[in-house]
């Protein structure tokens, strides 16, 4: 019991917290391209997680129905977002309410990732489309692109 009791305990602090940023939450019955774009966006921006089993209208946790599909459907998200999220296992955690999937992209990952062609990142509580200065920064920041790969008026061989 006392492991339930910690779950439970963090489930309630994250669910204090709000979405924002770093935190947000769905229902057992997300759509797969919502919970792709929110991976996607966090994983453009600095990271968060996600937690499924939750109201969306109250926070409040109502559990998953199947916490194995809510895993395959973790799985099947990231899998979308190109190149594919490689993330660490998600977390089944138990509540008197029932059980809560928690999923953790982490910071600074190595990749720019796109949904569909869609480049995503998270601003506060809001998932939304790069804008291409910004895109190309992040490019940038990451490495992926340099800056003598862009050419300006005439170039030279």
């Amino acid at each position: 019991m006392g492991g339930m009791a910690k779950s439970l305990d963090e489930i309630i602090a994250l669910l204090k917290q709000g979405v924002g940023q770093h935190l947000h939450w769905f229902s057992d019955d997300v759509a797969l391209r919502e919970l792709a774009a929110v991976l996607c966006g966090m994983a453009n921006a600095s990271g968060g997680r996600v937690l499924l089993g939750i109201s969306p209208a109250r926070g409040e946790v109502v559990g998953v129905r199947h916490p194995q599909e809510a895993l395959d459907r973790v799985f099947q998200a990231a899998l979308q977002v190109e190149p594919p999220l490689v993330l660490p296992l998600p977390q089944v955690h138990g509540t008197a309410q029932g059980e809560v999937v928690s999923v953790t992209v982490p910071p600074g990952l190595p990749h720019v990732y796109h949904l569909q062609g869609r480049y995503l990142i998270r601003q506060g509580a809001r998932t939304e489309t790069l804008a291409p200065s910004r895109l190309r920064a992040l490019l940038m920041q990451r490495g992926v692109v340099q800056l003598d790969q862009f050419c300006v008026g005439s170039c030279e061989d």
